[in-house]
């Protein structure tokens, strides 16, 4: 997947260039920095053959292990077709998922949830409302990507004058340095709230396709991710943004603090599953099995 993503990009980009019919690309110059460069070869690159060309590599990668290690060629080819049969199931629940969220699209719900948020909001809770907000979004409307697409444009200024007159400095640096403070972490506020909303949302592409593709109860799925979400999104208000924001703490003695109280979390709170004997090695695999 990677390599057909770097191939198809770098020769939409002309940093490959076939000449003459020839097989072996030459390369051509950068269209600009490293960065831009990187950025534009996934730009160009993604879409559905990458994808197409990774899943074409892992079945024949599957079958042929599973050949070597005693699965008749018959019972690979039923295995695969279960599989393709139970990708229905995916499809349907994606269709009624983008169902759902065309319908907000067109309610404007988005644009509605942004709009209450308005420029009153004191800037000292500015950060925390943005983050339940583009969760609030993202888990209506099933989309990070569209989250942040639609709150970003607005919250750039927003965030940026409240932090500017937030503190009546009378110098221009200071109160300049105020507005892109809290403009900084508002933009985080947007992006992370907008991941952990379409992390739980039940209408998201990615938490249907996870489900299906782990053979998981989609509703199960929803409801036994959602505490590791929620602890969290609680970690990351309460050592977070109330901290950096309410008492100036430094976001990097925030992250290290948040760092140590998940990993307690998880020590204390955390249970090893028992999976089960592994079989033994060498045995045969049969086809029910696989």
């Amino acid at each position: 997947t990677l390599g057909s993503i770097l191939w198809i990009g770098s020769t939409g980009l002309g940093i490959l260039v076939f000449t003459d019919g020839s097989l072996i690309p030459s390369f051509g110059p950068l269209p600009g920095g490293w960065i831009e460069t990187a950025t534009g070869i996934l730009y160009e690159g993604s879409g559905e053959v990458p994808l197409r060309n990774g899943a074409i590599v892992g079945f024949a990668a599957a079958a042929l292990l599973a050949v070597t290690r005693g699965l008749g060629f018959q019972a690979v080819l039923r295995a695969a077709f279960n599989s393709i049969r139970a990708t229905g199931v995916a499809l349907v629940i994606l269709y009624l998922a983008w169902m759902v969220a065309a319908v907000c699209r067109d309610l404007g719900t988005a644009t509605y949830l942004s709009g209450i948020m308005g420029t009153g909001t004191p800037h000292v809770i500015l950060p925390v409302v943005l983050f339940l907000l583009a969760g609030l979004i993202a888990f209506s409307t099933g989309s990070s990507w569209g989250t942040m697409t639609i709150l970003l444009p607005l919250v750039i200024s927003i965030s940026y004058n409240a932090g500017y007159n937030s503190t009546g400095l009378v110098t221009e640096e200071a109160a300049r340095a105020a507005g892109l403070l809290l403009m900084t972490v508002s933009i985080g506020a947007v992006l992370e709230g907008a991941i952990f909303g379409d992390h739980c949302s039940p209408i998201s592409d990615t938490t249907v396709m996870s489900s299906i593709a782990c053979a998981s109860d989609h509703v199960d799925h929803v409801r036994t991710q959602a505490p590791y979400a929620l602890t969290t999104m609680a970690v990351a208000l309460l050592i977070g943004y109330f901290p950096v924001v309410f008492l100036g703490l430094s976001p990097w003695a925030a992250l290290g603090i948040g760092a140590v109280i998940l990993a307690a979390i998880l020590l204390l709170k955390g249970k090893r599953v028992d999976g089960g004997e592994a079989p033994q090695s060498g045995a045969s695999l049969s086809a029910d099995s696989a």
